[in-house]
Order: C-alpha cells, then sequence, then structure tokens
C-alpha cells in the first residue's frame, strides 16, 4: 500500500536530519575521506543497535516497580520509551506522583539509559574501528557519529509518526545533533586512544559522551517546559563547540595533512609530554616519541599548537593544558 502524503512528509521530516548531518561530518574529513560503503555500513549498524539497546532497557525496567518505570518511560527521552510504555500501560494503572525524585531520576537515566545506548552505539563502530580504513584520529569522530546518526535516525522516526511535525522540528535541533555529537566526541577519544596508545583516552570515549547524554536527558525529563528546552538547546550548542574543537584537533594531527612548508616545519627535538628525543617519521610526516608511544603533535609555520582534550591553544613546549589541566 503506498504511503499517504502526511505519512510520507512525516519520514522524510525524521530522516532528513540525520542524513544531514552525516553528509555534515562525512565532509569534515578532508585530508582523507572515508569510503561511503564503509560509512553507510555503520550508520545501518548504528540503526540495527537500537534493538539491542531496546532489550537490554527494558529488563532494567522491569527491576523498578511498576509506579516508577511508568513515571521514568513518561520524562525519558529514548526509543525504548514510547515501546515500554505501551507494555507496562496495560498491565497498571497510572501512578499518582506525577515524576520521579530528581535523584533517581538522573540514576535511571545513567545507568539505563546513557549507559546501555553509548555502549551500543560504540559496538556499532568497533567494525570500522578495526578496519584498514581507520587510520587518522579524524576518522574515530566520521565513524561513531555515523553510528550515533543511524541509531538517532530510528529513534526520531518512532517519535515523529507518533508525535507529528512539531516533535520533528524540536528533535531535529535537539536530540539528532545531540547524538550526533555525543558519537562525535566518543570518536574523538577512540581516534586517539588507537594512535596513542593511552588507556586513559579509551575511558574517556565511553565517559564523557555517557555524561553528556545523563545532563542532556535530565535537563530535557525534568518536565520545565520552555526552560527546559532552552536548556537543552544550550546544551547541544555547548556540544557543537566542543566538537568543532575536538575536529580542529583531530585535523591538526592528520598524518594526511599536507605540510604547510616542509623547511618552515616546526621541529621538536623533545616531546614535550616527557621530555625524551622524538624521531620522524616520514610515512606519516609526523614526529613520534617512543617514551611515551604516542605521535606529537604536528605543528606548522605559523607555530600553533592545540590542547588533545578542549582543543584549546597551548604554547609549543607546554605539559599541561592551562585551561582544562589535563596532561599532554
Amino acid at each position: 500500500m503506498p504511503l499517504s502524503l502526511p505519512l510520507l512528509e512525516l519520514l522524510v521530516m525524521a530522516i532528513a536530519p540525520g542524513i544531514f548531518l552525516l553528509w555534515f561530518f562525512f565532509h569534515k574529513d578532508r585530508y582523507e575521506p572515508e569510503p561511503l560503503k564503509l560509512l553507510l555500513f555503520t550508520f545501518i549498524l548504528g540503526a540495527a543497535s537500537t534493538l539491542p539497546a531496546f532489550l537490554v532497557e527494558t529488563i532494567i525496567a522491569q527491576y523498578y516497580p511498576a509506579s516508577t518505570a511508568t513515571i521514568i518511560v513518561q520524562h525519558s527521552p529514548t526509543l525504548t520509551a514510547i515501546i515500554v510504555e505501551m507494555v507496562i500501560s496495560s498491565l497498571i494503572s497510572e501512578p499518582k506522583v506525577p515524576i520521579l525524585e530528581p535523584l533517581q531520576l538522573l540514576f535511571y537515566l545513567f545507568t539505563s539509559v546513557a549507559v546501555v545506548e553509548e555502549l551500543c552505539k560504540l559496538g556499532a563502530a568497533l567494525p570500522a574501528y578495526f578496519s584498514k580504513r581507520f587510520n587518522e584520529p579524524m576518522d574515530g569522530i566520521v565513524y561513531c557519529a555515523a553510528s550515533a546518526l543511524g541509531f538517532a535516525t530510528l529513534e526520531n522516526v518512532m517519535y515523529v509518526l507518533r508525535h507529528g511535525w512539531l516533535t520533528a522540528i524540536l528533535r531535529a535541533f535537539l536530540s539528532v545533533p545531540g547524538h550526533a555529537f555525543f558519537g562525535a566526541t566518543m570518536g574523538y577519544y577512540l581516534g586517539l586512544a588507537r594512535f596513542y596508545r593511552r588507556k586513559r583516552f579509551a575511558v574517556y570515549a565511553v565517559l564523557v559522551p555517557v555524561i553528556l547524554h545523563t545532563v542532556y536527558n535530565f535537563v530535557s525529563s525534568l518536565g520545565l517546559g520552555i526552560l527546559g528546552l532552552f536548556s537543552a538547546g544550550l546544551l547541544v550548542f555547548y556540544m557543537y563547540r566542543r566538537v568543532s574543537r575536538e575536529i580542529k584537533v583531530a585535523e591538526e594531527i592528520s598524518p594526511f595533512r599536507p605540510p604547510i612548508s616542509t623547511a618552515g616545519q616546526y621541529q621538536p627535538s623533545l616531546c614535550p609530554s616527557c621530555g625524551r628525543t622524538v624521531s620522524w617519521i616520514p610515512q606519516y610526516r609526523s614526529w613520534y616519541c617512543h617514551t611515551c608511544a604516542r605521535y606529537v603533535v604536528p605543528i606548522m609555520t605559523y607555530g600553533k599548537r592545540y590542547c588533545y582534550h578542549c582543543g584549546d591553544e597551548i604554547p609549543l613546549d607546554a605539559a599541561f593544558c592551562s585551561k582544562c589541566g589535563l596532561r599532554q
């Protein structure tokens, strides 16, 4: 049966934000673009990861009291919320209390929503992570964003088909970009963990997006009306600025970035982290510290260097960032 025009319009409104953001991240990879086949495969895996996320979240929800689960479902902005609400509402009556206690809601959103969904999106990005095409830190941002956008697009379709065009507009500027930025942040640290071989970056790849996801869901679930929307919008804008800095740093340390001038290239004699001598790796056009087992950020003629974590500009010989305080 052909789709009716209103339903078709809703589908387009639900899918368009994810496709646009996928195009955005694909074109941000300027120096060594990723193959579209692998990118789309990661996007589809991200959409498929909603199924294990739904199953795990449903199992976890069973350990909450019936009334608690119903309240959480009403205020938790997840795909599981739609499905679990349909199941639970047919079994129990509506609770007398309108919302959860904030701390209880925060705990649920962290353990049962953010952790589960971010791990599922990470799993969808792992085939690309272990492929031969994953050869620079920027690839982590692209592939993890693609996985997150696949997840967000299917979730968005479920929401929009149920709640209509206004939900489509709101989620196009809030939830879908939010998922994309969670994924991009995960991919940024995943790329650093792959090429700099630091365990703390692998921890950041999970912990940072989970915290951001929890904060976003918590702000969106408190029932604050316009104030809640405004707060969620501010958080999405912050994540956009953060991801922009992360993309800037990933481009700066890309081994495929052509030097501005070979003669004018900054040549560090010592590693800024450990102070040991670094070696020039011709095939990657980068300096490598064997003690730290990582590449030193290549700095060209304009003499700029950026923090691995926050993207803020730092002195050439700095071992710590003056803004975030983290070691380089």
